[in-house]
């Protein structure tokens, strides 16, 4: 007499290599866990996985996921001896889900690929004040907004085929009183006091603008005021963080009323 099956020692861990009988047609055989892996994924309704209900481990070898039509839906390519891969995290209310890189490298990136000389990355959001932002730096610390005008229009915006700095306006207007005003932009309207400033002579102001660095080029402009002499010199002495605003009065008489300085700052 025989042993029952249900009487068996369980196997713990089966390895490729264990030895499973098979009852066909009344005949016993011998299959590995490979012959049988494969009768499984080939045969009938086993041919495709159509539920992942209760996997809890890695899927292995997937190819592709597809919809009910058989059309891939994502596609799976993979690198010998791979370290890094790509996550996905779910979050609770309130908190944007994630697709994120992890590995074994201690930095790693994540490539976006179009193809053809037509293909093209598009980004879609509908937030209409700031739909795009970079969370840089240390732990993410410096958040960088890009806000674009809720309209129904097309643009096209160029950058230099060049290495540099792309700057940005950032207008800053202030008023000068007792030689000093603070107008801390890329641009602006600097407005002097009423000058009386003598034919020939100059009249300083410290600028402070954070903007300005030892090294930066600044553009003056006389804008106008209520000053109605018109022979003026301006010029600006870059510092750090600081400008010297010089003023020289070149006409036959005083100066008699404001000035309008509009200026710009190339770091």
């Amino acid at each position: 007499m025989g042993v029952k099956i249900s009487n068996l020692p369980a196997i713990v861990t089966p390895a490729i290599g264990d030895i499973f009988p098979v009852v066909q047609d009344g005949v016993t055989y011998k299959e590995t866990l490979t012959q049988l892996s494969s009768l499984f994924a080939t045969s009938g309704a086993n041919s495709n996985i159509t539920s992942l209900t209760g996997l809890t481990g890695p899927l292995s070898a997937p190819t592709a996921i597809q919809d009910s039509l058989g059309n891939n839906i994502l596609v799976f390519n993979y690198t010998v001896n791979a370290v890094n891969h790509i996550q996905i995290a779910n979050t609770p209310t309130g908190q944007a889900p994630e697709i994120a890189v992890g590995g074994a490298d201690a930095s790693i990136g994540l490539g976006l690929r179009a193809t053809g000389v037509a293909g093209f990355i598009a980004l879609n959001a509908q937030d209409t004040t700031s739909p795009i932002r970079f969370l840089t730096g240390t732990s993410s610390q410096h958040v960088t907004n890009f806000n674009f005008a809720n309209t129904a229009v097309s643009r096209t915006v160029t950058f230099p085929d060049s290495d540099g700095t792309v700057y940005l306006s950032n207008k800053a207007n202030g008023t000068e009183a007792a030689n000093a005003v603070t107008a801390s932009g890329t641009s602006g309207v600097i407005t002097t006091s009423s000058l009386t400033t003598a034919a020939g002579a100059s009249y300083a102001i410290t600028w402070t603008n954070t903007f300005i660095a030892a090294t930066s080029i600044i553009l003056l402009s006389l804008m106008g005021g209520t000053n109605t002499k018109d022979t003026l010199q301006i010029k600006a002495t870059a510092g750090v963080g600081t400008s010297t605003l010089t003023i020289t009065n070149n006409n036959a008489a005083a100066l008699d009323g404001t000035v309008l300085i509009g200026y710009m700052v190339i770091p």
